[in-house]
């Protein structure tokens, strides 16, 4: 596993993100996931249009 890798997830139904979340932290509960529910949410976390910068490589976007 690489270290402090963190994952983006892209995903407007909620149970459907909590399922993923579930399984990934199972895998490993270090993994730092940012969840958004749309496009425009997750560019601006990668372009780091958030308030503060929420995702750190290494990362992994997941539609």
């Amino acid at each position: 596993m690489i270290k402090n890798l963190s994952i983006l997830l892209v995903e407007d139904d909620d149970v459907a993100a909590e399922a993923v979340t579930r399984s990934l932290k199972k895998v490993d509960p270090k993994i730092k996931i940012i969840w958004k529910q749309n496009g425009k949410q997750a560019l601006d976390a990668l372009r780091e249009k958030a308030q503060q910068k929420e995702i750190s490589e290494p990362y992994l976007v997941l539609l």
